[in-house]
């Protein structure tokens, strides 16, 4: 788990002025889960594909982690825009941000 993924979403969070409640705890928990199974599972494609060079193995995990963290941008984006709820709301804003942090890791 990489803090910084959780300090960026934080910092855009009091950026924005959002209050965070019990819901946005929430939302900075679930992205420290998903910081870790995003790592663990790319690590293990690494580990245990048995084609490719490493190299090739590297840039598939890369293209799997791009393609998890823009979906889960744009899921979280549908989210926070068609939600009426202000709980929902505020765990999707924060998620996004977090989501944006782990996308720009991914892509340099």
């Amino acid at each position: 788990m990489r803090i910084h993924d959780i300090v960026f979403a934080i910092a855009l969070t009091d950026l924005f002025n959002i209050k965070v409640e019990t819901a946005g705890i929430a939302a900075f928990l679930m992205l420290i889960g998903y910081s870790v199974d995003t790592d663990i599972l790319l690590t293990a494609r690494v580990l245990r594909g048995k084609e490719g060079t490493v190299l090739d193995k590297i840039l598939g995990s890369m293209k799997t982690g791009l393609t998890m963290t823009f979906a889960a941008i744009a899921a979280t984006s549908i989210a926070y825009f068609f939600t009426p709820s202000e709980v929902l709301k505020q765990i999707m804003i924060i998620l996004l941000f977090g989501c944006l942090q782990i996308f720009q890791q991914h892509g340099s």
